[in-house]
């Protein structure tokens, strides 16, 4: 007997098919009506393989991730609360931003529950020659905390440096807190956290990979990277910390970017490290005040405006997601995006394409091969429609490029760690930095103008010189697009 042809089922086996397809059914009506398409192509597996169907679905379809992550993060509900309420900042009640960027404030101060802060002086580091030294200094001069984040810490040079300039710290009485994301730790050995207890720096891993008890999850990663000195000047952006961004340190190196920042958004930054500190240890952190020489941005005036937007897959918004879109359809007239990875779902290419038939200037900076080929293969299946749509596709050389910003016109930028992908944007722990500000975002339009005199244009007559091959293998890679 063929257990898949219904006709030859007992009537108990028949009874449970049914009841199992009618709960998978509802499930998929119940769970996922923001993909209709893919609704329907889970219901016809359902009600074609009866049980069969039911098993794929129960084991491929259901997504366990968010699911995954609001328990993990249940014990921390009763400080979720008062952690994310809005910051009080007058800035907030009367700000002057261009008419199009009116509703992208508000966009970002609903879907984060932040309000924008007042008063920041930003500073851009390429890559580890610029970076390490100021974050090195700044760890040196700590007086009272150094509490740093990081998905990759590396034990090479670049890395013996900061556990060096950490547990000098620490030996003179500054508050050393050190976290590292458990998967991310397993690119160096000796492993970081191993190293820094053995200088008897507090270090803890964000949920690292375990046999007992069982906890293997290669999602839910904290990809954040920031470094707070004493709630006085934070260093964030997409750079791990490790040879991999000294470009003098060999060929196997990625060019990037971290942004330095005093003023207001401090707050913000710290109170986001305590509670990913307080997820992974249960030790409950307090912020310390900024001196007052440096709570307006080093004892200056600026009109920078800065906002947080955290992001996790224990959310309730796609809060990173949500900005990028409303960032992309506020644009005027010239919208500026560098990432290293890009594989962008569905409604950001839209987006995307939809600025630049209505006149917008879209110019995307990809390198011209990242360190995942299957990744480039995945997004460059888009680049034909992409093209087509009057966006520019401009290829950086080699070293590997790992920057990320989003620039809008002259006046609004995002910066951060998220990349321009679904695990990023859907599986990740990630960090966005809103900041509005013409002169900030005029030097990285200026920096972006740099990198795109050294980049190759890419069109669609050389699109067309591609094998079969090529284009069947993009297409297979752009099946793994939501893991990628």
């Amino acid at each position: 007997m063929n257990p898949l042809t219904w006709s030859d089922q007992p009537w108990p086996l028949k009874c449970l098919s049914a009841a199992l397809a009618l709960w998978a059914v509802l499930h998929i009506l119940l769970t996922k009506r923001d993909h209709p398409a893919a609704s329907l192509g889970w219901v016809a597996i359902v009600l074609l393989l009866p049980l069969l169907g039911v098993v794929i679905y129960g084991w491929l379809g259901i997504n366990r991730v968010q699911r995954r992550a609001r328990l993990l993060r249940a014990p921390l509900q009763s400080v979720a609360a008062s952690a994310w309420e809005p910051v009080d900042d007058p800035v907030s009640a009367d700000i002057d931003l261009p008419m199009p960027l009116r509703p992208l404030e508000e966009l970002g101060r609903h879907s984060s529950r932040r309000a924008l802060t007042s008063n920041h002086h930003i500073t851009a580091y390429h890559n580890g020659e610029q970076a390490y030294p100021a974050m090195l200094a700044a760890i040196a001069a700590a007086r009272q905390q150094v509490w740093l984040s990081t998905y990759i810490f590396d034990t090479d040079a670049a890395g013996s440096d900061f556990i060096a300039a950490l547990a000098a710290a620490q030996q003179r009485g500054v508050q050393v807190r050190v976290l590292i994301d458990g998967v991310g730790e397993l690119y160096a050995w000796p492993r970081a956290s191993r190293l820094l207890r053995r200088q008897q720096v507090p270090c803890a891993r964000f949920l690292p990979l375990r046999l007992f008890p069982f906890t293997m999850y290669s999602n839910l990663r904290n990809h954040r990277k920031m470094l707070l000195i004493d709630a006085e000047q934070g260093f964030f952006g997409g750079m791990n910390i490790g040879d991999r961004h000294v470009l003098a340190a060999g060929k196997r190196t990625a060019r990037d970017v971290q942004f330095c920042i005093q003023g207001g958004l401090l707050r913000q930054l710290t109170e986001l490290f305590a509670r990913d500190w307080r997820f992974v240890t249960g030790e409950s952190l307090t912020p310390v005040t900024a001196t007052s020489e440096h709570t307006a941005a080093a004892g200056h005036k600026s009109p920078t405006l800065a906002r947080l937007i955290p992001d996790g897959p224990d959310q309730d918004l796609d809060r990173l997601r949500m900005t990028l879109l409303g960032a992309m359809r506020a644009a005027q007239r010239d919208i500026i995006l560098m990432t290293p990875y890009f594989i962008p779902a569905d409604e950001i290419a839209s987006a995307l394409k939809t600025a630049a038939l209505s006149g917008v200037r879209v110019r995307l900076l990809l390198p011209d091969r990242s360190n995942i080929a299957i990744a480039d293969w995945a997004g460059r299946a888009l680049w034909p429609g992409l093209l087509e749509a009057g966006i520019q596709i401009h290829l950086l050389p080699p070293p590997f490029m790992h920057g990320k910003w989003l620039l809008i016109d002259d006046a609004y930028a995002l910066l951060g760690s998220a990349n321009i992908d679904e695990r990023s944007l859907r599986l990740n722990y990630e960090l966005g930095v809103e900041v509005y500000d013409q002169a900030f975002v005029s030097q990285l339009q200026q920096q972006s103008e740099q990198l795109l005199g050294t980049a190759r244009r890419q069109s669609l007559e050389q699109l067309q010189q591609w094998s079969s091959w090529q284009q069947l293998r993009n297409a297979a890679a752009w099946l793994a697009a939501p893991y990628l």
